[in-house]
């Protein structure tokens, strides 16, 4: 296993982590670790797809039955 140092954390970004550690029941390390994983884990977004389908959505709110206020 690798050891990594990060440096110049902003204290608030630390005591989100160790919120959420806490929240999680983890250590602050194992919580770095699995915000880590889940990050690089994640799909990526394609953009185009993101807004056409933003598009469609919006395309069938405003087309559907809607009730005057």
């Amino acid at each position: 296993m690798a050891t990594l140092t990060i440096k110049n954390v902003p204290d608030p970004l630390v005591r989100r982590l160790k919120a959420r550690a806490t929240l999680h029941r983890r250590s602050l390390n194992r919580e770095v670790i699995a915000c880590l994983e889940a990050l690089v884990q994640a799909a990526p977004v394609d953009p185009e797809a993101l807004l056409a389908r933003a598009r469609e959505v919006r395309r069938a709110l405003m087309g559907g039955s809607r009730t005057a206020p």
